[in-house]
C-alpha cells in the first residue's frame, strides 16, 4: 500500500515540534499540528472547524488588528505574553503568512514559537550588560575587544566615554595610533605588537589623545585569545587614571615644597618613627652632622 505524499507532508507537519495551523477566509481551522493544538490545551481531533474568536477567546479582540491585516495580503509577526492552560506565563512569536491563490488571499498559515527562554536570556544579558556598564562607568573603566579573524570590533560604552567616541563611530583598529603620540605611542605599538605575534599580556600607564583632543592619562590591561598557537582575539580593559595622576604630582610637588621649606630652615629638623630611628633630617641637620646615619623617607 502507498500513501501519498501529501498525507505524508501532513504526517511530518503534525509530528514537528513547531506549531503550525491554517485558517481558512472565513477564520475556521482547516489544519492544526498536534504541537498547536496541545500547547494551547486543545484536542488536536477537535481542531477542524474551531473559529479563531473560539480559539483566541479573550485575546482575539487584541490580535484581530494582525489577522485582518494577514487576510488583506500582508504577513503579520508580532510577540504576545500569555498564560497557557497548564499555568505558565508564556512569551511567543506569532507569524500570520497570506496563503494568496491567483491574487485572492484564501487563508492564512498561523506560525507560533515560544521564545520564553530566549526572552528570559536577553533580559539577563540586558541586566548584565547594563550592571557592567554601571559598574565601569563609577570605575572609569571601558573594555574593548577585537577579532583578528574578522576585524570586528566592540567598546563598551564607557570605553567611548573615555576616549570621546561616538559609540556609532568606534574607529577601526588602523585608526587607534591616534589616540597616542611621541613615545606613548613607540611604547604602544611595540607591546600591541608583542602581544599579537606572542600573546605577551600587555600593562601600562600611558597618556593618550581622545577624539576631542583632550590629553589623559589611561591604564591599558590587555590579553590575548588564542586558538592553538594562533592569537584570534585581542580583549582590553582601559582606565581613566587622570584623576589619580594629577593627585599623584600634587602630592609629589607638596612633598618637594615642604621639603624645601625644611632645608631653607637654618634649625635642625629631623624626622623619627615610634622606635626612635631617624628617618630624614633637613639640609641644616645634614651640614650639621654629615656623618650621622640616617635614612630618607621613600
Amino acid at each position: 500500500m502507498t500513501t501519498s505524499p501529501e498525507a505524508i507532508a501532513l504526517k511530518a507537519v503534525d509530528l514537528i515540534s513547531g506549531m503550525l495551523a491554517y485558517w481558512d477566509r472565513a477564520e475556521r481551522c482547516v489544519f492544526a499540528n498536534a504541537a498547536y493544538a496541545v500547547w494551547f490545551g486543545r484536542d488536536p481531533a477537535a481542531m477542524r472547524g474551531i473559529t479563531m474568536a473560539e480559539f483566541l477567546g479573550p485575546l482575539y479582540a487584541v490580535t484581530l488588528p494582525f489577522i485582518e491585516r494577514a487576510f488583506a495580503g500582508e504577513p503579520q509577526q508580532f510577540e504576545r505574553i500569555l498564560t497557557i492552560p497548564d499555568g505558565r506565563v508564556r512569551h511567543v512569536l506569532a507569524e500570520y503568512t497570506p496563503d494568496i491563490v491567483e491574487g485572492t488571499v484564501v487563508g492564512i498559515i498561523a506560525h507560533v514559537t515560544d521564545v520564553t527562554t530566549l526572552r528570559e536570556r536577553e533580559a539577563v544579558l540586558h541586566r548584565t550588560t547594563t550592571l557592567l556598564d554601571r559598574v565601569g562607568a563609577m570605575a572609569h573603566v571601558g573594555g574593548a575587544e577585537i577579532d583578528l579573524r574578522t576585524g570586528e570590533v566592540f567598546w563598551t560604552a564607557e570605553m567611548c566615554r573615555i576616549l570621546d567616541v561616538d559609540p556609532a563611530h568606534v574607529p577601526p583598529p588602523a585608526r587607534w595610533d591616534e589616540f597616542f603620540e611621541g613615545d606613548a605611542l613607540t611604547r604602544y605599538r611595540a607591546a600591541v605588537d608583542e602581544m599579537r605575534t606572542r600573546g605577551v599580556p600587555l600593562d601600562l600607564e600611558t597618556p593618550m589623545i581622545t577624539a576631542t583632543g583632550r590629553r589623559i592619562w589611561v591604564r591599558i590591561v590587555s590579553t590575548a585569545v588564542k586558538d592553538g598557537d594562533t592569537v584570534v582575539k585581542l580583549i582590553s580593559a582601559h582606565q581613566d587614571v587622570t584623576a589619580r595622576k594629577a593627585a599623584d604630582a600634587a602630592l609629589h610637588a607638596s612633598e618637594a615644597f615642604a621639603v624645601d621649606v625644611l632645608d631653607s630652615m637654618d634649625d635642625y629638623l629631623a624626622v623619627i618613627d615610634e622606635r626612635g630611628a631617624i628617618l630624614s633630617v633637613n639640609a641644616a641637620w645634614r651640614r650639621f652632622a654629615p656623618t650621622c646615619a640616617w635614612s630618607p623617607i621613600d
